[in-house]
């Protein structure tokens, strides 16, 4: 099993994906608004990040196939963009009728499109507060969330510099997010939902040691970080690219759960 430097125990094998509070599927690379400080860059024109260097094709097939291979290790899967409910409706409540019964499945969405899909099939709905949006949030939580359990919150934790990783070249400390929240980013598995944006290299790095959910040995493969892994990431995630959080994004930092 291959050892990192500063990494716990914890990250060395599938305890990581055992002990996460989600599995992240990213569904699609576009969204309805454009907010300058978004942690995906879905403001930025397409072609000009590796997150947005083309438009995504949502397929339904990749969703089955991670939904049959890890309903035996993660909680729940949360879907996620971009802004999932800018796909076909039909598309969407597809997903939600295969995964219902076999793993809890919430979205989380700025709102706008929410009550276009089944919702009330969802195990939760998380409504993203990005300021800009705050009445249309406010206007569908009051619709839904007797309906489905619904919880209001604003985009701190990918802005909060303290909350958010700073290991690596940055502060030296080992990674806070790592066994938190594992994505599935196109077809291929990582134990993060930070670094692949900002460094497309993990991808390779990660589909050529058999993270690909199409692998029938995808969780014995996932055991152990391939090489490589480790010098690729520590320079890649949020705590080394936001110096500052600015104004908007203070005012963001306190989270409200409403059951």
């Amino acid at each position: 099993m291959v050892k990192y430097k500063n990494l716990s125990p914890i990250y060395q094998d599938m305890e990581w994906l055992e002990n996460a509070e989600r599995l992240v599927f990213l569904t699609n690379n576009t969204c309805n608004l454009s907010c300058k400080y978004c942690n995906t860059g879905c403001h930025i024109p397409i072609g000009e990040t590796s997150f947005r260097n083309k438009i995504w094709e949502y397929k339904q097939e990749d969703f089955k196939q991670c939904v049959d291979t890890f309903s035996s290790k993660t909680p729940r899967i949360r879907l996620c963009g971009g802004e999932t409910t800018l796909l076909d409706p039909d598309k969407i409540n597809e997903s939600i009728a295969y995964a219902k019964g076999k793993i809890k499945l919430d979205i989380i969405s700025n709102g706008y499109n929410v009550m276009g899909i089944n919702y009330e099939d969802l195990d939760h709905v998380y409504l993203d507060d990005h300021i800009c949006n705050s009445a249309v949030v406010k206007e569908v939580y009051e619709v839904i969330h007797d309906k489905v359990p619904t919880t209001i919150f604003y985009r701190h934790e990918h802005y909060d510099v303290e909350w958010m990783t700073e290991h690596g070249v940055k502060t030296g400390k080992t990674c806070n997010i790592f066994k938190k929240l594992p994505m599935i980013y196109n077809d291929v598995l990582f134990p993060c939902c930070s670094s692949i944006f900002f460094n497309p290299k993990l991808y390779d790095v990660m589909n050529n040691a058999g993270w690909n959910i199409y692998n029938d040995n995808l969780l014995t493969a996932s055991e152990t970080l391939p090489n490589g892994f480790w010098d690729v990431c520590r320079t890649s995630c949020y705590g080394n690219c936001i110096e500052k959080p600015t104004d908007p994004i203070m005012q963001m930092h306190q989270t409200i759960t409403r059951k």
